[in-house]
């Protein structure tokens, strides 16, 4: 019951300021800088710099997430992002660079000593006038601290200040937030509002304050990674749906089913041309990520019924046993209802399926 009290005084105490807010008198006499809106000829008339892009998708001041399985390779892939915008080489499908950018990556979960080994193996191969380029162009935050020690938290407003100053001494193009489960401490990150308060906010914050692009990485949990039907691409990242809404752009990695690579999609993009997505494959000498052409996600679905095209009768344990490390039995079975459900498969008996014949599909 105290709480429904508070809850109501509150909302006298929000009545009686709206009611002080639309009082003419103390409209006459409120600050022009107090006015929230803009008329469009207002706005026509405002110095705003033309939109630049950084990379796909995303321009200065805006916030895009790259979701990716755990161990996939997003922060590999980032790093060739990173190297190949501040030497100005063309990195699809991010982007057709030409002139060197500034970069600065947020990497809140590896060592230095290992950061500094893997950009040297992918700087193998360049020009000495690239590496000079890499050398000044890169911003890289790793391992660091605040004076006190304690180790630097974007969700920490003293730190998220701190980094911002330095940021906005670097003046960088892109900033890369590596990754939000490691930069932030929320209590839930189920909840819509904590997410949008107190991670997508200040991520929004930090490009307005710096002018740049900021791309955080985040982790597609496990559980949506193998069920493909019921995540719409654009939520495939772990928690709340505030990290998609809100969002300009979002990016996906995951593990392509059949072969050794990963499949980069962009499945929110405000464009009317919609990016194919690719396969990726890593090269573990160069450890630069070369595309294999364009690809299909396939979903478990899918996948699954392929296995009864044979028109063999397939057993539960059969098709278990071909998926296995792949996708989870419970998920299979689940997969297998559903196809009975849809006719994509007749249950012969308890445990055995077949794919329908022509004849039963016409009839």
């Amino acid at each position: 019951m105290r709480d429904e009290t508070q809850s109501l005084l509150r909302a006298e105490d929000f009545a009686e300021e709206v009611e002080h807010l639309f009082d003419p008198e103390n409209d006459e006499d409120a600050d022009e800088s107090e006015r929230i809106g803009l008329t469009f000829g207002e706005l026509v008339k405002l110095d705003i710099p033309p939109r630049e892009e950084i990379i796909l998708g995303l321009g200065r001041r805006e916030v895009g997430t790259l979701n990716a399985v755990t161990n996939v390779g997003k922060t590999t892939l980032l790093r060739n992002l990173a190297i190949s915008l501040c030497v100005g080489r063309s990195f699809p499908p991010f982007g057709q660079f030409t002139l060197p950018k500034r970069i600065a990556f947020l990497d809140f979960e590896d060592t230095r000593a290992f950061m500094r080994s893997d950009y040297l193996r992918m700087l193998n191969g360049f020009s000495d006038q690239e590496r000079d380029r890499f050398n000044s162009n890169a911003l890289l935050l790793c391992e660091d601290t605040d004076i006190e020690g304690e180790d630097l938290r974007l969700s920490n407003y003293h730190h998220l200040a701190l980094v911002t100053r330095r940021l906005q001494a670097f003046s960088p193009d892109l900033i890369v937030v590596d990754t939000i489960s490691s930069a932030f401490s929320i209590r839930n990150e189920n909840d819509n509002a904590e997410v949008r308060d107190f991670i997508l906010r200040p991520l929004r914050q930090l490009a307005k304050d710096t002018n740049a692009v900021v791309l955080a990485t985040h982790h597609i949990g496990k559980s949506k990674s193998e069920d493909g039907q019921t995540k719409e691409a654009v939520f495939r990242g772990r928690g709340a749906s505030s990290f998609a809404d809100m969002a300009r752009t979002v990016f996906n990695l995951e593990c392509d089913p059949i072969e050794d690579c990963v499949i980069w999609s962009c499945p929110k993009l405000k464009s009317t041309v919609r990016p194919t997505n690719l396969k990726l494959k890593l090269n573990p000498e160069t450890r630069w990520f070369e595309s294999q052409g364009e690809s299909k996600l396939v979903s478990n679905y899918d996948l699954m019924l392929e296995m009864f095209s044979d028109g063999e009768v397939h057993t539960t344990a059969e098709v278990i046993e071909e998926f296995k490390g792949l996708i989870s039995e419970r998920t299979l079975k689940r997969i297998l209802n559903e196809a009975v459900n849809r006719g994509d498969l007749c249950k012969m008996k308890q445990g055995v399926y077949q794919r329908p014949s022509t004849e039963s599909i016409s009839k």
